[in-house]
């Protein structure tokens, strides 16, 4: 049965962390974020820019690391007030901030809720635009936009009820699965890019962020990042490959907080309405060596 779709994009991210400012060398000296963090936060909160929004990524300090939220993006006050009721209507308790909340966030309008495992969602319309444009420190590009910031891969303990959640009630499309006993993963779509969000099952490490994906332009921006990681003395856990599933060419990184960020190019673009769901059984063409 075909699904409302509600969701149009992942269009932010928050982390907690204790070492904000390895998280700001990191995202800007590596990945080539733009640190446009306020003056008066900034020693509480980072904030980093990829494209022509205000933000995407935000850390705030914290004793704990990890995922705070996740911020869905939808169309316009029609579908979140659509998306509102709809998971009222599923016995998902839905909040709705209060205005203060929507402006730090930089949007219109904002709700939250949880999935199954806990991790917090925030839906939103309305997100807010920089009129200046987007600076990399390394001179790097994204593919975000209209496709959002990239992909989270979440380990999760609630597989089932975290794939009903986002698939039969949010109306995320199943990309495909991929089978590596013990584990399972689900990837699922809100628009062409070919996954915003993978599950995981059978992962000891659950309830948690397996990586975060940001994709450059070029895969010479892949391996520029690769030289200013091994510049720093430090060795990427991962190296160069290609997966079979959405075929992008890829690195990973370790993050400060202790999960990975997944950094690549050439992501598979979909079309939704016809894309056929594909079950793999290994997930990758070639390269991603772990050392």
């Amino acid at each position: 049965m075909k699904q409302d779709r509600y969701i149009r994009a992942l269009g932010y991210v928050g982390f907690t962390s204790a070492r904000l400012e390895d998280w700001r060398t990191f995202g800007t000296g590596i990945l080539g974020l733009q640190d446009v963090s306020t003056a008066d936060a900034a020693e509480t909160e980072l904030r980093l820019r990829m494209d022509e929004r205000s933000w995407r990524i935000a850390v705030a300090a914290g004793a704990e690391e990890g995922l705070a939220y996740l911020g869905w993006e939808t169309a316009s006050p029609d579908a979140l007030a659509a998306l509102v009721d709809h998971l009222t209507r599923h016995g998902f308790d839905v909040v709705e901030e209060p205005p203060n909340s929507a402006r730090q966030r930089g949007v219109a309008e904002l709700y939250s809720s949880h999935d199954p495992d806990g991790n917090r969602m925030e839906f939103y319309w309305g997100p807010s635009a920089d009129p200046n444009p987007f600076h990399s420190p390394a001179g790097v590009e994204f593919v975000a936009g209209a496709l959002g910031v990239g992909h989270i891969v979440l380990r999760t303990v609630e597989f089932d009820a975290c794939n009903e959640f986002y698939r039969d009630v949010l109306g995320f499309g199943l990309s495909d699965y991929l089978i590596m006993p013990p584990r399972l993963i689900n990837f699922l779509h809100v628009n062409e890019r070919h996954h915003s969000l993978a599950l995981i099952q059978g992962d000891p490490a659950a309830p948690s962020v397996s990586h975060l994906m940001l994709e450059p332009t070029h895969v010479d921006m892949v391996g520029r990042a690769m030289d200013r990681v091994h510049a720093s003395g430090a060795q990427p856990p991962v190296g160069l490959g290609r997966h079979v599933n959405d075929r992008m060419i890829s690195c990973y990184l370790d993050t400060p907080s202790g999960f990975r960020l997944e950094y690549g190019a050439g992501g598979l673009l979909i079309d939704p309405a016809t894309h056929i769901a594909t079950n793999h059984t290994g997930d990758k063409v070639w390269g991603h060596q772990r050392y």
